[in-house]
């Protein structure tokens, strides 16, 4: 199964330059102000002439006390995305026709994850305008289907809404009663409100990536965290060296950056409130978001993006989630938050 990633086609960076214009890609959810100089450094002085640790053990060691568990409750992996696939077919196991449940619209590795253990997938789709986590509809579909995992990205992609740690507490009880999982995706939890994240916990599984917080998505690294059994069945799943050395070197230095990230988060979290409102103010009324992106009701996505990129800003167009109406903006840096708006408003009028 084909999953659209979006993002700034070549041919459309191409045109751009030509008439001048930088491009400013907001279709990747990625701290702006990323990657630290000292995190690119690490992966260039990176010894590549000899093979790293074959199961990334220095990096699940920091992670596991960074966290305060066991290296056995962690494993790192080529991305979360990687993660996902072992996840869900370490714990659906290899029955075929096994559960899956999916909370949507979301991320779209889910589902190709799920076939590809030959998965019977419920998907449990949340209501515009607001597109809150239907926690009520997930919990009965988790009794009625039984799966063998449940899925929910928190805050999830591309909405931004969140569910609380009672709630997430809540689909873990009904997850392990229907003698399941629930895997619990937080690529984005570090923009979101202190109290959102929760950590492992018998039936649950929770992924982690360096990707969004530092910037680093050409160097695929994630975290899976979860009781030592569940670890261990994603990892006899999983090749050896799935993390370079250069990918290593820059997620541990990426782990000392704390000051880097704090204030990252906070000027995240501050020009969101400003675009936020900016929207409102043009009638962009965008579901209030707890990630580091907003998902914006524009009528035709496809047809705002191509509006839009003239001025340089590329947003992703929402088609791909089942969501034709709507377009995905990433957080800019503060200082580009206004000439945004105008962006935006331009392409509105010249609807």
């Amino acid at each position: 199964m084909s999953v659209v990633h979006g993002g700034l086609r070549e041919d459309e960076r191409a045109r751009l330059q030509a008439a001048g214009v930088t491009p400013i890609d907001l279709s990747a959810s990625l701290n702006p102000y990323g990657p630290h100089a000292a995190v690119v450094e690490a992966a260039r002085t990176a010894a590549v002439d000899r093979y790293p640790d074959p199961r990334a053990t220095p990096l699940r060691e920091a992670y596991a006390t960074r966290h305060a568990c066991s290296p056995a409750e962690v494993l790192a992996g080529n991305g979360s995305s990687e993660l996902i696939f072992l996840a869900i077919a370490a714990l659906a196991g290899e029955a075929p026709g096994a559960g899956v449940v999916i909370a949507g619209p979301t991320f779209g590795e889910y589902a190709p994850a799920a076939a590809a253990i030959g998965a019977r997938v419920t998907e449990v789709r949340a209501k515009p305008p607001a597109f809150a986590i239907p926690v009520a509809a997930l919990l009965a579909a988790i009794e009625a289907a039984r799966p063998a995992v449940t899925i929910v990205c928190n805050p999830n992609n591309p909405t931004g809404q969140c569910l609380s740690p009672a709630q997430v507490e809540r689909l873990t009880a009904a997850a392990r009663a229907a003698g399941g999982w629930l895997v619990v995706d937080e690529a984005y939890v570090d923009f979101a409100e202190d109290g959102t994240s929760v950590g492992p916990a018998p039936g649950r599984v929770v992924l982690r990536t360096a990707t969004k917080l530092h910037a680093i998505p050409g160097l695929r690294v994630g975290v899976a965290f979860g009781p030592a059994e569940a670890i261990a069945a994603m990892e006899r799943r999983q090749p050896p060296w799935p993390v370079s050395a250069p990918a290593i070197a820059a997620s541990l230095r990426a782990l000392e950056e704390r000051a880097f990230a704090a204030e990252s988060i906070a000027a995240v979290r501050a020009a969101r409130a400003v675009l936020e409102d900016g929207l409102r103010s043009l009638g962009l009324e965008a579901p209030p978001s707890h990630a580091n992106f907003v998902l914006v009701p524009v009528g035709d996505g496809t047809a705002f993006r191509a509006r839009l990129l003239p001025s340089g800003f590329v947003v992703r167009d929402c088609a791909s989630f089942g969501l034709g109406g709507h377009v995905r903006i990433a957080i800019p840096r503060a200082e580009q938050v206004a000439p945004l708006l105008a962006a935006i408003a331009g392409a509105l009028e010249g609807a």
